[in-house]
């Protein structure tokens, strides 16, 4: 394209653009772009349609580029430009920026279009921040006018004011720029008048806050604007600032305050100066003023200095402490202040005497090293030195105090200030004349000093009473004080003492503390003392709106004073539970205050709240030892809340630091007492004597010390007739001789029985109405005591004369207090009594107390008695209707119901005794309930009734009636029917020792009368019981001393106790007397039976077997007879005779009683016969018919470990169902399941299911059973075998030694050792084998030479010890021979085992074969032969691995042995095992893994080692075959069953990945 055609391009571009048609002017410029792409023109065209077409981009592209290609031609930047000002977006702001620079550089030749440009670009930099910039803009525009002739340039100066006031910090020269340009900005008349006023305050607050001008050209320039701007405050602002750095408010200060008020009512400026101006003359309004003021203007320095100096003159020393630390920390800020270091200094003393005025022991000590600093600055200054005396005084330290004041005086003896600090260090030295002497210099000095007058009369207040009273010296020095110094709270708290102690003006006091306390509410002392004394003037409302207004005002842990006063008097006015909070409160501010604590406890007490209580006392006696209060409270409330051993030994505490203390004394009588009450209530008659004996003792002290208080004699009383319900063998009682009236001293006690000790409480109740006679309670005490004493009598004209002294007695109470409800009643009983028989009166009394007191079941009750014992049965009845209804719970009005109903013959009889036992005990409730039981339990024939179940088995009644026997013949030991009862009932549970012992006394009270029916029945029962606990020749003594013996049941009980006690021939000769006494064919059955039974111990077996015969013809035969002949036959061989007996059994129907031994019977006769899986059958049958009958479970589970003991796990199964059954489970059951895990090999960690604890279980539930014993010996063995084996669990050694001594201990008692030799023999072969276990061989062959007539196993393990001691010595062995020969003495199984392991010790693998196949050859049992086969098996696969000579034989061997043991029994996975490793040893790795897979998904168990053990082999194979998959799964099974060996899998498969 030509030069030419280029032209008319642009040309046609140009045209497009003005036409607005972009797209053609792009199109034309590109034509040209084409040929020359950096054309100027063309470039700047295609910016131009660009950007009108919204290709920013491309625009802003085309612009550079032309820019770029001549950047001295406008034209491109100047469309650069306005693209940027057109977009106007942020962030191409910068460049904007620099594209106005490029154009003021540019059109410096043309002023104005570079003030355009200028103006844009300040603006611009403006909005960028970039401050620096924009100023140096808007300076060169200045200039440019100015140098062009326009002034007119107020708004530049405005926007750099705008600019550079906003920065933080200001260099000098920012400093000086801002005043150029308020200077000009203010003198300008371009400005509108607010801009004006506006930039008139920035000025000045430029000048005042950077220092920039003398203060009195600042004071002008405000003035100047206060008249130009009449309307703004800020200018009378500056100048009440101004004035509060002078000494003293100026007039002119004070006009602009008027003005600045007049203005704004609230300014706090004025609010200052004002205050500042009124500082001497109304401290207290200026206070106010200065608070409001520092509220709205916290950052002036002056202010908080003037607020200090009045709070430090009104003596509020806190908030000068606040308000000169404000000031200080505004210092800091404020560095740039004129006279900042006097400012500093001044707030630094107010600070010091602030703090010192405080009195705290924290700011007594920061004042003491703040003055300490001040005084390194300027040691010169007074006000320093006496600030830093003062302090020393503060905290005590009178030694230095005294040292500066007397350095003070020495230089300059008229400095008044510290002659007054020497004499208050004088008077805190208790150096009274001399602390006079210098004070009143001091105020010689000085008398407008107002603290010099206060401690001179403080002074004089503390010489004593004389000076007190002395109105010139006390009072006066007080009075002058206050009038110089009005606001001193301390001065009008001493005036409040002085007319509360020396005048006696209680109000004028009240007056004065109020003053006080008004001046200083944070005095404590003011407070308590103004609150104190509205107290006591009867000003209690104002007392306690003093109390809320301060504690509603206090923060947490302060107003402890007032706390205090408002919770005691909310206590006094029975507000317990606010009394509490407040009290709480108070301890908040002081928790180390016992004072405090008992006061809180008190007013716990006074709601009730025992237990709060008592910690408080209790922390109340922490805190102050010697406080006996708290001690006996703490005793005190131990005593309420039932705690009486504590409370005893609180009160003995207390007797031991005052032996005399009558609370403490009267308090342990009482404790005493009630504990003897309880022990009384709950039938502990032994601890209720012994009770009685202690409070008897303690009270007679009391009364040693203390005779005039009835009270005391009145306790006495009631703890000797406590005593009258029990028994009198079991009351003696050591008493004081001097209380006995026989001369004696107290310390010295005599032995007296209970008529004795009831006595003495009738004479106590006496003494005690000698002091109080008009008691009507001590005279009710005095009549019971009376009537008690008379049941105790012999003599019935003495008892007569006691009842009619009770009598007497009760009505005098009466008399003194007719409507006490207890009195009539107490007076009716007495009357009712057999001795005073006057039943129309009881009758009178107890209708009086139901009218005395409606709600009254007692009285009821007792008229319910009295008309049941004259026969009114419907009136009684009645009676007792209403006292049930009245009291429910009540007692003896459902005895009263259970006799009327007995008396009527009603069947509800018993139910209602059962239930008075229920409800509590009683003595006539017990004994009725009990004989009801017996009666029920007497008839035998309606055992299977449904009210027999429920009112004998279902309701417990057995145990339920012989506890309440227990209970009342614990009381009552003269009832020998009673002892006969309970005798019957403990042996109907079995408790054979309780029973013999209660027949034993029955027998002995029955002896002493002439009731021989009786005690033949009593003799009767306790030869009985005395032949089931063992003791045969006693039962024998006891039969024998009955006469006549012509009952059938004795002559019965007589036989079978001669057949135990071994006298064979009298015993068959008594059954046969007994024969002829039957009347029935049952009877007599039994008796052959018995009398075979008799013959069978003669070694008789014939007649035996006759009489068995005989009795079996009778009908009904006794079934035991038949039981007995099925056992006759099978012990004798004939099968024939067993299966007629059980045949003859069956016949008989099955009954539950014999149906075990029916089952057992006939399982051992299929046993007898050779078919075990058929007995077993048999008991199974049953089961299916019975399944809830725990004795077949039992008897399957021991006959299938008797005679199937490879299928131990099912008799694991069976002896675990009787447990779940019944609860807790019999001896029988607990061992049948110990035996049965044992069997079964149930050894886990999950304590569930481990045989050894249910071994443990056995032992505890039965102690004192030898065979709990046995098992649990084996099964502490069998544990430590298994943990030694699998590596883990716990081993418990030397547990089974232990255990077989307790067995060798139980076999040592009289009843053990006449049965149990194979028992013997088994717990020594047990010791012999775990002393060899824990390596103690020398004790070992000890015990086996100990052994009489050792036994074989003894004899192989003794030859074992002998060798093992030659071994661990280091000795040849020569005891193998010795082994041989004992196993050859007698050879067991076992026996060729343990020779067969001594043969391996010895490398002698042949023999060690034989012994092996000769265990196999003796062993009788299937567990036996297994087990000689797996060690036979064992032995060979060493051969094997050992790859040695002969290893096809060996081979064969352990193939050989392992199928016979899985013959015997499939599911031997030790005999698997030992197959797969035999084929693993011999490269069999295809018929090993076959093997071992089979074993593993038989066998699901991970407790089992033979698992654990074959999956060791089978991850061997595995990994040979690299099979990750197969080896995960085996690793994760393993992980899941908890495998014992799980580490080790893992570490071999991690070392072969």
């Amino acid at each position: 394209m030509s030069n030419k055609e280029t032209k008319a391009s642009l040309k046609a571009a140009r045209e497009a653009i003005r036409k607005k048609e972009y797209k053609e002017a792009l199109r034309h410029c590109k034509d040209v772009l084409k040929q020359d792409k950096n054309n100027y023109h063309a470039l700047v065209f295609v910016g131009v349609a660009a950007a009108e077409l919204d290709q920013p981009e491309q625009a802003q592209a085309a612009y550079r580029r032309a820019a770029e290609a001549e950047p001295e031609q406008l034209l491109a930047w100047q469309g650069l430009c306005g693209f940027y000002e057109k977009l106007n977006r942020p962030d191409q702001r910068q460049e904007l920026s620099d594209v106005y620079s490029r154009l003021m550089k540019l059109c410096q030749s043309d002023n104005s279009k570079w003030q355009e440009v200028a103006v844009k670009q300040g603006d611009l930099l403006t909005r960028l921040g970039d401050v620096r910039k924009a100023v140096e803009v808007w300076r060169e525009i200045i200039v440019a006018k100015e140098t062009d002739g326009n002034d007119n340039v107020a708004e530049y100066w405005v926007k750099i004011i705008d600019l550079v006031s906003q920065q933080k910090l200001l260099a000098p020269d920012d400093m000086d720029l801002l005043k150029q340009a308020y200077s000009t900005v203010i003198k300008s008349s371009a400005i509108t008048k607010e801009d004006h006023r506006k930039y008139y305050e920035g000025y000045i607050r430029l000048l005042l806050e950077n220092h920039l001008e003398s203060r009195c050209k600042i004071e002008a320039l405000c003035r100047d604007m206060a008249s130009t701007h009449p309307d703004s405050t800020f200018p009378l602002q500056a100048l009440c600032l101004m004035g509060l750095e002078d000494d003293s408010v100026s007039e002119a200060a004070l006009e602009s305050c008027t003005k600045l008020q007049a203005l704004d009512p609230d300014s706090s400026a004025a609010q200052l100066l004002q205050g500042f101006h009124l500082l001497h003359k109304e401290p207290v309004k200026a206070r106010q003023l200065l608070q409001a003021g520092v509220t709205s203007r916290a950052d002036c320095v002056h202010g908080w200095l003037h607020l200090a100096r009045v709070q430090v003159k009104l003596h509020s020393y806190m908030g000068a402490v606040e308000s000169a630390r404000q000031g200080l920390k505004l210092l800091e800020k404020q560095k740039s202040l004129s006279s900042s270091d006097m400012v500093q200094k001044q707030l630094t003393l107010l600070l010091g005497e602030a703090l010192t005025g405080s009195r705290t022991p924290d700011n007594l000590t920061e004042a003491l090293h703040l003055y300490k600093q001040q005084a390194e600055k300027d040691s010169s200054c007074q006000q320093t030195v006496q600030g830093l005396c003062q302090a020393y005084i503060r905290l005590g330290d009178l030694d230095k105090a005294e040292e500066l004041c007397a350095e003070a005086l020495r230089t300059d003896a008229t400095q008044h200030a510290m002659v007054a600090l020497q004499g208050l260090v004088f008077s805190m030295q208790d150096k009274h004349q001399e602390a006079e002497e210098q004070l009143k210099k001091a105020i010689d000095l000085n008398s407008e000093v107002a603290q010099y007058h206060f401690w001179l009369g403080q002074l004089y207040w503390n010489m004593g009473e004389e000076t007190r009273k002395d109105k010139a010296k006390c009072m006066t020095s007080l009075l002058k004080a206050a009038k110089l110094d009005p606001y001193h709270s301390d001065t009008f708290l001493y005036l409040g003492h002085y007319y509360r102690d020396v005048t006696r003006d209680m109000q004028r006091a009240k007056r004065c503390y109020q003053k006080a306390f008004d001046l200083d509410p944070s005095s404590d002392e003011a407070g308590a003392a103004f609150g104190d004394a509205c107290i006591a003037l009867g000003e209690g409302g104002v007392g306690l709106k003093l109390y809320v207004s301060v504690t509603s005002k206090a923060s947490a842990g302060t107003a402890k004073w007032a706390w205090l006063r408002l919770g005691l008097y909310q206590l006094k006015h029975g507000e317990g539970t606010q009394s509490v909070k407040s009290l709480q409160a108070t301890l908040r501010a002081d928790p180390k205050d016992p004072h405090c604590w008992e006061c809180l406890a008190e007013a716990y007490l006074s709601r009730g709240g025992y237990t709060a209580a008592l910690k408080a006392f209790t922390k109340a006696a922490e805190l102050n030892p010697e406080a006996t209060y708290s001690l006996y409270q703490v005793a005190a409330i131990k005593q309420v809340l039932g705690q009486f051993p504590d409370a005893i030994a609180e009160y003995k505490i207390i007797l031991e630091k005052d032996s005399a203390y009558m609370p403490a004394l009267k308090g342990l009588g009482e404790t005493y007492l009630a504990q003897a009450k309880e022990a009384l209530h709950e039938y502990l008659n032994g601890r209720a004597v012994d009770s009685s004996q202690s409070a008897i003792q303690a009270l007679a002290k009391g009364v040693s010390v203390r005779a005039d208080l009835s009270c005391l004699w009145k306790l006495l009383g009631d703890a000797c007739t406590l005593v009258h319900p029990i028994s009198a063998d079991l009351v003696t009682l050591q008493v004081p001789g001097a209380l006995l009236g026989k001369g004696k001293d107290i310390t010295e006690n005599q032995l007296v029985g209970k008529r004795d000790v009831l006595t003495l409480g009738g004479r106590c109740y006496g003494r005690a109405l000698r002091l109080a006679e008009d008691c009507s309670s001590l005279w009710h005490d005095l009549g019971l005591s009376y009537f008690y004493q008379s049941q105790e009598g012999d003599d019935k004209e003495t008892c007569k004369a006691l009842v009619e002294k009770a009598t007497q007695a009760l009505k005098k109470a009466v008399t003194l207090e007719s409507g006490n409800n207890k009195h009539w009643t107490a007076l009716g009983v007495v009357t009712a009594s057999k001795e005073a028989d006057n039943p129309e009166l009881s009758q009178h009394a107890f209708i009086k107390s139901i009218q005395a007191e409606p709600n009254n079941a007692e009285a009821w009750t007792n008229l319910g008695a009295l008309y049941l014992k004259y026969d009114q049965v419907e009136l009684a009845h009645q009676a007792f209707k209403v006292a049930q209804s009245l009291n429910p719970s009540y007692v003896a009005s459902w005895i009263g119901q259970a006799l009327v109903a007995e008396t009527i013959g009603h069947e509800e009889a018993m139910d209602l005794f059962r239930h008075t036992t229920e409800l509590g005990t009683h003595l006539e409730g017990g004994i009725g309930y009990a004989n009801w039981v017996c009666a029920t339990l007497q008839d035998t024939t309606n055992r299977n009734s449904d009210v027999y179940k429920y009112n004998i088995v279902q309701m417990g009644a057995v145990s339920a009636a012989s506890l309440a026997l227990s209970k009342y013949t614990d009381r009552v030991h003269s009832n020998p029917t009673a002892y006969n009862m309970l005798g019957l009932l403990l042996e109907h549970q079995g408790l054979t020792k309780g029973a013999e012992k209660a027949f034993s006394s029955a027998a002995q009270l029955l002896s002493e009368t002439d009731d021989r029916d009786k005690l033949n029945k009593v003799l009767c029962n306790h030869g009985r019981v005395l032949c089931v606990g063992g003791r045969f020749e006693e039962a024998v003594t006891q039969y024998k001393t009955v006469t006549p013996l012509v009952e059938f049941r004795d002559v019965c009980g007589l036989a079978h106790a001669l057949y135990r006690a071994g006298k064979l021939e009298e015993s068959y000769g008594t059954y046969e007397q007994a024969f002829q006494l039957a009347l029935s064919d049952t009877d007599k059955s039994c008796v052959l039976a018995a009398m075979a039974m008799v013959a069978y111990k003669f070694d008789d077996v014939e007649r035996a077997k006759t009489l068995l015969f005989r009795g079996s013809q009778l009908q009904p035969p006794s079934i035991h007879g038949l039981q007995a002949l099925c056992a006759l036959g099978l012990t004798n061989g004939d099968v024939t005779l067993a299966s007629a007996a059980l045949a003859e059994q069956l016949k008989q129907g099955d009954d539950p009683h014999f149906l075990p031994d029916v089952s057992f019977l006939t399982a051992c006769l299929h046993a007898a016969q050779g078919d075990n899986m058929a007995a077993r059958n048999a008991i199974l049958k049953n089961i299916h018919k019975y399944p809830s009958e725990t004795k077949l479970w039992e008897l399957l589970a021991t006959f299938t470990l008797q005679q199937q003991p490879q299928h131990a796990t099912a008799a694991h199964a069976a002896a675990q169902v009787p447990p779940a059954l019944t609860a807790p489970p019999t001896c029988d059951q607990a061992l049948s399941v110990s035996l049965g895990k044992l069997a079964a090999g149930v050894h886990t960690r999950d304590r569930r299911t481990d045989g050894l604890v249910a071994a443990q279980k056995a032992v505890h539930l039965y102690p004192g059973h030898l065979t709990s014993w046995l098992v649990l010996t084996a099964a502490v063995y069998a544990s430590n075998v298994v943990s030694k084996v699998k590596g883990q669990g716990t081993y418990r050694e030397g547990a089974d030694l232990s255990c077989a001594r307790v067995i060798t201990a139980l076999l040592e008692r009289p009843a053990q050792t006449e049965s149990c030799p194979r028992v013997q023999q088994w717990t020594s072969l047990q010791t012999v084998s775990s002393l060899i276990g824990l390596g103690r061989l020398e004790e070992a062959k000890n015990v086996c030479n100990k052994q009489s007539a050792p036994s074989p196993s003894i004899s192989t393990l003794s030859a074992m010890a002998d060798i093992a001691v030659k071994v661990t010595a280091g000795q040849p062995v020569d005891s193998v021979e010795q082994l041989r020969t004992a196993v050859l003495t007698q050879p067991t199984a076992m026996a060729w085992q343990v020779l067969s392991a001594m043969y391996q010790t010895q490398g002698m693998v042949v023999a060690a074969e034989m012994c092996y196949r000769q265990s196999l050859q003796v062993a009788t049992s299937p567990q036996g032969k297994t087990v000689a086969l797996l060690r036979l098996a064992y032995l060979a696969l060493m051969m094997v691995q050992a790859k040695g000579a002969d290893v096809e034989r060996w081979k064969s061997l352990v193939l050989e042995a392992t199928n016979e043991a899985l013959k015997m029994d499939p599911w031997c996975t030790t005999a698997q095992l030992l197959q797969g490793a035999l084929y693993f040893s011999i490269n069999n790795i295809k018929q090993s893994k076959k093997t071992l897979e089979r074993l593993l998904f038989r066998t699901s168990s991970g407790e089992d080692l033979t698992v654990s053990v074959a999956r060791l082999y089978l991850l061997k194979i595995l990994l040979a075959k690299d099979d990750a998959l197969k080896i995960s799964e085996l690793l994760k099974t393993a992980e899941e069953q908890e495998d014992p060996l799980f580490e080790r899998l893992k570490q071999l498969a991690g070392s072969n990945s």
